[in-house]
């Protein structure tokens, strides 16, 4: 079943999209609400492996683990 169009004071009509980005926060098309969170994954992932693929075997495990708590966690609590 399609929605209906929604349609602004001056006619034109707004695009129904599967997420939405509203201050960081991704909310996602569904009957209740509900926030996507693959982006922020994705981005967390991709800067922790990066640190690993930089310093694995330059750093010791408690540096690294320090650098993911400065670096890499700020990136997980945007949403």
């Amino acid at each position: 079943m399609d929605c209906a169009n929604i349609l602004t004071h001056d006619g034109c009509s707004l695009q129904w999209v599967a997420e939405l980005r509203y201050f960081g926060i991704f909310i996602a098309r569904a009957r209740t609400f509900r926030c996507s969170l693959n982006y922020t994954k994705r981005s967390f992932f991709g800067a922790v492996n990066g640190l690993f693929g930089k310093l694995l075997n330059l750093a010791s495990e408690t540096v690294i683990l320090e650098l993911v708590r400065s670096k890499c966690m700020p990136i997980s609590s945007t949403v």
